[in-house]
Formats: structure tokens, C-alpha cells, sequence
């Protein structure tokens, strides 16, 4: 009997669910054993027994909300624990695999091959757990890491069980579909300190074919997790074990790391459903921030600004499944402080120079195969009423020119702004009401801000006096 592909993939999604959403059935199935034996040893000593057994333990309930800032995840989530709450299926007096067995006798009790393959599946699973019990209970992954910065306490990933770490049900559903390997994007990010706030960056690939920037990828088969022979160091290893030294190896390649290095750099995974190509596309996640990295030519550093707002650097937009990658899991997008609040993240900024004539401004670009450093003294520019100062762009002055500019990551928040485009900087009131103010009365004015926005020759400039607000990507 040939099964039906929607069959198989119903009950993998129905199982799955039911394995991450009952609380403790065992202990549940445990706990009526025991009030059995009571009941018993109650009877023989020929006691009543009719008001002790009277109240029947409370089934636990899938809660029904989750706190989560991300308020599309939330939705979707409570929508789904919602269903499940509401589920026909009653989970009293069953543990997990008397539950497993009554789903797909409902489903499939005229399908025994369906039965027996799922059954097949189990038992694999369960054996893939046997042989690496050990390796597993040792295995350490680490979810939280703590960043001090001037002092203060900061966190990525901190406690978050959105990153999967179970590669056996990606692996079986790409089966289930017949599909035949994974389309696998490196997900690589570290925390930058070099600003009084701390931020991250994100490494891209210049793709040129399409113009596109995208992660590093690679592919895996599903014949990569094949059962090896004796002399395979792979043999006993389950999936998860597999996939991470996969992933492990090819990190190494973007890096100067060594195995171990690379093992605590990975933090888990995320899945993402591509149209394109019509499978998921997994997001190995690495930790890089103590990383040390030989970039490639067409390789490059960048902030959440670029990816999300602008979504292109210099001529190159942004592939879509890197926007999608963050709309999907945003606990990847931000730093927390010491309060659980998200820490601002910084815009990306272009330096600029005068032009040979002094009368205008232009972007400063960086010579091939050089990187950009932040310097007290070059670069600078007088202006007549701002001083020596660092300026910037929001926008590529020319956005026809090749090359590459010289790109910031600055913070511009509580910034002053001067909107006026045709009126000259130096015809406003920048003292603002200082004048009229009374003693008393703590007035602020143009050089109480670290960052000023203002209009010249019709350009938006950035004046930012603070080398702490700003740094090089």
C-alpha cells in the first residue's frame, strides 16, 4: 500500500507536538499506580476506602500563553497552544506511547505500513539515545553568555529554548518529503564592545551573481547520517552529534578556531521555510565574539540596520531569507541588559570629507583590500560652527559610484535635529531658548549633544563629537 505523503507528515507534526506539550506523564502514570496500591492495601485491611479515592488527581493543562517580546511569535504560539488545550484526545491515565498509539490508530487503522513506519522510526530514535546516553548527559551546550561591559552585565541568548537542538525530527521530516539534503546558512554572530554600548555585528557574503548578500552556506545530505562502517568515528553518534560536526568543520574554515573553539561558538539552530527551492533552510547558530576571523574578499561585518531597514550594502540587497531569519526569531536581533531590557542597537553611518574645493562633501571610500580604523585626528573636519568633528551620511552621497565606503556603526540616539533643508545652519537660533531662560532654568543647547542631524548644500549630515557613539564596520 503506497502511504500518502500528507499521512506521514500530519502525524510527525501531531507526535511532535504531543512530545513538547504534555507536562510529566509518566510521573502522571506513576502517581495512579500508586493510589492503585493504596486502594488495595486499604481493601485488605478491610478499611472504607469510598471517601479517601474520592477526588481524583488534577490533569496538568498546557498553559496557553508564553511571555515572549516578539508579539507575531506570541500569537501564533498561544494560537497553537490553544488547539492543543482544546485537543479530543485525552491524555488521562496515558503515558507518552499509549498516547502515540491511540493518534495513529485513529488516523491510520487502515494504513499498517503507516503504523510500521512510524514504529520503525521510534525505535531508531530510541536507539540513536541508547548509544550516545553518555555522550549526551555530558555534552554541554552553552545557552547563556554573560558579556561585562564598563562594568556592566550584558546578555545574548540568555535561557532561550527557541534554538533547537534535536536534529533526528528535521532530519526525518526531510525524508517524509522526499527530499534528499539540507540547504545549511552559516549564522554567525559576535558582540562588539568597541562603543559605550555593546552591539552585534553579523557576517554577509557578497554574492555576484545576483548582487545579493547572503549567509555562508553549504549542503548536507541525509546520507550523511547513514549508519558508517566500524572504522567511522561517526558510527555510534546520533543526528544531533552529526549535524554539529558538520557545522563545526566548516566554521573552522571561516576561522582561525580549533575544534573546541568551535564547539562552544555553537549555540543550536533555526529552521526557515525557503519558496524559492521549496525546502527549509537550516541557520546553524555560532557565537563569534572570540572568534578571530581571515575575512574573504566578498566577505563583511554588519548591523541589524542594514539588514532589517536599509537592506543593502553599498550595491547589494539583502537576501530574503536573511530579513525572514530575523522577523521569525527575533530573540537573535538584540542584547539585554541587566534588567532584561533590549539595548539600543546602532544605525549604519558614512564618513565623509570635503571636497578638493572645500564647498562640499563627499563619502570617503576605502582602498582595495584595506580595513577601516577609527582615527582621533585624520578624517576629521573643520566645520565653522561645529568645530573639528567627525561628519557622516546617512545615505551614499553618490550611490552610482563603485567602491567601497568607509561604513559606521554609530548610536544617534537622544540626538539633536535641524530640519530645515534650504535654511543655512548658521541663520538658526542654536543656543536655543538660553537667552530668555530663567536663571534657575537648566536650558540645553546645541553643544550639550553628542550627535547633531542637520541639513548643508541639501545633504543630511551627522555631527557626532563622542568616539564612544561610533566605530568602523
Amino acid at each position: 500500500m503506497i502511504i500518502k505523503k500528507e499521512y506521514k507528515m500530519l502525524s510527525l507534526y501531531i507526535i511532535n507536538i504531543m512530545e513538547n506539550n504534555i507536562e510529566n506523564p509518566v510521573k502522571e502514570s506513576k502517581s495512579k499506580k500508586t493510589s492503585k496500591e493504596k486502594v488495595v492495601k486499604e481493601k485488605v485491611a478491610k478499611e472504607k476506602v469510598t471517601k479517601k479515592i474520592s477526588k481524583t488527581k488534577k490533569i496538568p493543562t498546557v498553559p496557553t500563553s508564553v511571555e515572549n517580546s516578539n508579539a507575531n511569535i506570541t500569537t501564533s504560539f498561544e494560537e497553537n497552544t490553544t488547539q492543543n488545550a482544546n485537543s479530543n484526545f485525552s491524555i488521562n491515565g496515558l503515558n507518552k506511547m499509549d498516547l502515540k498509539q491511540q493518534i495513529i490508530d485513529s488516523l491510520f487503522k487502515h494504513s499498517p505500513e503507516t503504523i510500521k513506519l512510524l514504529t520503525s522510526m521510534q525505535e531508531n530514535k530510541n536507539s540513536f539515545n541508547a548509544m550516545t546516553q553518555e555522550t549526551t548527559n555530558t555534552k554541554r551546550i552553552n545557552l547563556s553568555t554573560q558579556y561585562i561591559h564598563r562594568d556592566k552585565k550584558y546578555y545574548y541568548l540568555d535561557n532561550n529554548n527557541n534554538l533547537k537542538k534535536d536534529f533526528y525530527l528535521s532530519l526525518q521530516n526531510n525524508k517524509v518529503k522526499g527530499l534528499t539534503d539540507f540547504k545549511v546558512s552559516m549564522f554567525l554572530v559576535k558582540v562588539v564592545m568597541d562603543c559605550n554600548l555593546p552591539f552585534l555585528e553579523f557576517l554577509v557574503e557578497m554574492e555576484e551573481t545576483e548582487k545579493k548578500l547572503v549567509f555562508p552556506s553549504f549542503t548536507i545530505l541525509n546520507s550523511d547520517f547513514d549508519m558508517k562502517e566500524e572504522d567511522d568515528i561517526n558510527k555510534f553518534d546520533d543526528p544531533q552529534s552529526i549535524f554539529e560536526n558538520i557545522c563545526c568543520k566548516q566554521f573552522q574554515e571561516y576561522t582561525n578556531s580549533d575544534s573546541d573553539q568551535a564547539k562552544n561558538a555553537y549555540k543550536g539552530y533555526v529552521e526557515l521555510y525557503d519558496d524559492k527551492i521549496g525546502k527549509n533552510v537550516i541557520f546553524p547558530v555560532f557565537e563569534c565574539t572570540n572568534i578571530r576571523f581571515d575575512l574573504k574578499q566578498k566577505q563583511l561585518w554588519s548591523v541589524l540596520d542594514e539588514l532589517l531597514n536599509e537592506q543593502h550594502i553599498y550595491h547589494y540587497t539583502i537576501e530574503k531569507n536573511i530579513f525572514m531569519v530575523f522577523i521569525n526569531n527575533e530573540f537573535l536581533s538584540y542584547i539585554k541588559n541587566e534588567k532584561g531590557e533590549q539595548v539600543t542597537f546602532p544605525c549604519c553611518l558614512y564618513l565623509v570629507k570635503k571636497t578638493d574645493d572645500g564647498e562640499d562633501y563627499e563619502n570617503v571610500y576605502l582602498a582595495e583590500g584595506v580595513t577601516d580604523t577609527v582615527s582621533i585626528i585624520d578624517d576629521k573636519i573643520e566645520h565653522t560652527i561645529f568645530g573639528i568633528q567627525h561628519f557622516f551620511t546617512t545615505d551614499p552621497i553618490d550611490p552610482e559610484k563603485e567602491g567601497r565606503m568607509k561604513r559606521y556603526a554609530a548610536f544617534v540616539d537622544n540626538s539633536l535635529y535641524f530640519l530645515n533643508i534650504s535654511l543655512p545652519l548658521r541663520s538658526m537660533n542654536l543656543e536655543g531658548d538660553a537667552e530668555e531662560a530663567d536663571e534657575d532654568e537648566n536650558v540645553k543647547t546645541y553643544k550639550d549633544y553628542s550627535s547633531i542631524y542637520f541639513f548643508e548644500n541639501f545633504k543630511q549630515l551627522w555631527c557626532i563629537s563622542d568616539v564612544g557613539r561610533y566605530t568602523p564596520l
